[in-house]
């Protein structure tokens, strides 16, 4: 006994605990439901798939509220490619907006729908004005287009008073009569709207001041070699559209300002022409080729305005983009829509694209479209591009691939 008591392998140890069952200590804790606060037994119960009601009854909830949150959330949540009430297809139990053949559309307005139906619904069902967040490294590129636009019609209607472009003006006084506009046209602007970061302001009336001069001087060589002159600005123009080549049951109206009509006596030709200030470092694509942006949806301005008309001047065979562009190789620069492609397999290519747009404004389809334009979007505070389902039904949907499918369109020369 003695040895074994020395032996260690018979010395005693301390005795050890076994565990008891967990499901036993659960048992015997208090239900985390007698814990938790009523709206996270509420949430749980929702995620769950557990009935909240009773839990909501007991806090005094309105049911009615919840259950038709519950049922907007499964409906915004759902996995279907069909787009629906929350995905921008209003519903036709609200107030109808005049039918297509009723109304008269803007080339702009087309243009906002072709590019993203929600723009439009925004912009021109709602009338959302955007919020403009101050800038303090330059000027919004919508102010000095807007002072470009008029300084650049005050400029060639104190020109033309001076029998410009027949009579040709030395160039002080061309640069005198342009400098005079610029400055009258940031003044009035500065009256009404305030300037801004002085320097800035400077800085922008020099650059426009450029500018115009530049495209007076392009003009200048284009009456030389063309013969138009400018006859009006800012002209309010109407026309309509037969959207069907062999019918003429189906019309679209139209309705536009006119930057600047340029006519030529001999020939008699009509051209129409539309400024647009630019700030990148070279033309798009879509500016270059403007029958396929027409066709496209890209670029509709062209091709509706070819078909304006304007009271005792023929009907216009052209249609000339002017490009005033600080930042390219050259400042001025021109494309142009030939009037005559609306004859020909173009111009039911384009009318088919006008009869897609408007057959989705009369169904009152307003989906969001996402692309790489929503970086700069005027109305992406109130889009829900960013909520994963609604993302992922605007690329499934047959009515975007209606849209996408246009751009993806070619043409033939003609």
């Amino acid at each position: 006994i003695a040895m074994a008591m020395r032996d260690p392998r018979f010395i005693g140890k301390p005795e050890e605990t076994v565990p008891r069952r967990l499901t036993l200590r659960i048992s015997e804790q208090p239900s985390i439901q007698d814990l938790i606060p009523a709206e996270e037994l509420a949430l749980g119960c929702l995620l769950q798939g557990h009935d909240a009601l009773p839990v909501l009854d007991a806090m005094g909830r309105d049911r009615p509220l919840f259950e038709q949150g519950l049922a907007t959330l499964k409906t915004i949540e759902r996995e279907s490619p069909e787009l629906g009430p929350f995905d921008g297809m209003v519903e036709t139990e609200t107030p109808a907006l005049p039918t297509a053949a009723e109304r008269s559309f803007s080339p702009t307005a087309l243009e906002r729908y072709a590019t993203c139906p929600f723009q439009y619904f925004a912009e021109k069902v709602l009338r959302l004005e955007p919020v403009q967040r101050p800038r303090h490294d330059h000027l919004p590129p919508l102010t000095l287009g807007t002072l470009i636009h008029e300084s650049l019609r005050l400029s060639y209607e104190r020109l033309v008073l001076l029998q410009w472009p027949d009579d040709l003006l030395i160039e002080a006084t061309v640069q005198s009569t342009v400098n005079v506009a610029v400055s009258d046209t940031f003044a009035a602007h500065a009256a009404s709207q305030g300037t801004g970061h002085a320097l800035l302001w400077t800085l922008a009336c020099e650059q426009v001041t450029e500018l115009v001069a530049a495209a007076v001087s392009s003009d200048q060589a284009e009456y030389q070699a063309t013969g138009f002159r400018p006859v009006a600005f800012e002209a309010a123009a109407q026309g309509i559209v037969p959207l069907e080549s062999d019918a003429s049951t189906v019309f679209l109206k139209i309705h536009g300002t006119l930057d600047r009509v340029d006519y030529r006596a001999e020939p008699p030709a009509l051209r129409i022409v539309d400024y647009k200030f630019k700030q990148g470092n070279e033309i798009t694509a879509a500016d270059r080729n403007l029958a396929l942006s027409a066709v496209r949806g890209f670029r509709l301005q062209p091709p509706l305005y070819a078909r304006m008309t304007l009271p005792s001047l023929p009907p216009p065979t052209d249609v000339q983009l002017l490009f005033l562009a600080p930042e390219w190789k050259q400042p001025i620069a021109r494309s142009t829509f030939d009037a005559g492609l609306w004859t020909g397999h173009t111009g039911d290519m384009i009318r088919q694209t006008l009869s897609t747009l408007i057959q989705g404004i009369a169904r009152r389809e307003f989906f969001i479209l996402p692309d790489g334009y929503c970086d700069y979007c005027e109305f992406s505070g109130a889009c829900r591009r960013h909520d994963a389902m609604a993302w992922w039904r605007s690329y499934r949907s047959p009515q975007a691939r209606v849209l996408r499918k246009l751009r993806k369109q070619k043409i033939s020369d003609e």
